[in-house]
């Protein structure tokens, strides 16, 4: 998920928000996110950011500044999201200084660090799991797409509904670890939970 798939759903929720005359939607926040996230990816025209031939203290500051504008690009996702799946969107609200509604496809801690898949938690521990975690898929195509989609949960005994409720066919199986990592066993209390999406164009749905 990168800028292009941002500067997109930013300009559908901008185009909803100005058909439903609602003030409230931040376009000059998002607006300005988009901008430093274009700033710090334009860094990498640089000759230094396309081959690598900068000092280290260099390259670690075009890694912070890259994952930077990353993170800014996933936040107006998650922001455009979460503002076009509400039923009524006069109610929607913005604070920069808290996170988004929900977790992204991917977390780092660092510039340095491998992306990592967020688990979704179901099992609470009781005799009976949790009520079930919403899953939003945005497909930043113009024409409808039918995916495989794989999320992570801690829990293997699940059932995955569409957005109208009814069951999708699924399949749970062990995470098993990464090639090249020395334990060969399955990552234990994580499952992979696979099913197939259809989405039309340019469309968010949970």
């Amino acid at each position: 998920m990168g800028e292009m798939s941002a500067e997109i759903i930013l300009s559908l929720a901008q185009a909803r928000a100005r058909r439903d005359h609602l003030a409230s939607f931040p376009s000059r926040a998002l607006a300005g996110m988009m901008e430093k996230s274009r700033r710090a990816l334009a860094l990498f025209q640089h000759h230094d950011g396309i081959t690598g031939t900068a000092k280290d203290h260099v390259v670690d500051d075009y890694g912070r500044r890259l994952l930077g504008g990353l993170h800014d690009a996933k936040r107006v996702v998650a922001e455009c999201a979460n503002f076009l799946l509400q039923a009524d969107r006069t109610s929607y609200s913005f604070d920069p200084a808290t996170g988004p509604e929900f977790a992204l496809d991917e977390t780092r801690d660092n510039h340095n660090s491998l992306p990592e898949k967020p688990v979704l938690t179901l099992n609470t521990g009781a005799s009976e799991p949790s009520g079930g975690q919403a899953v939003v898929l945005y497909n930043s195509l113009a024409q409808p797409r039918s995916e495989v989609v794989s999320v992570l949960t801690d829990w293997p005994y699940v059932e995955v509904l569409g957005p109208d409720a009814r069951p999708l066919h699924s399949q749970v199986e062990p995470l098993w670890p990464s090639e090249g990592e020395p334990d060969g066993r399955p990552r234990a209390g994580v499952y992979s939970v696979k099913f197939v999406a259809d989405l039309t164009g340019l469309a968010v749905a949970k």
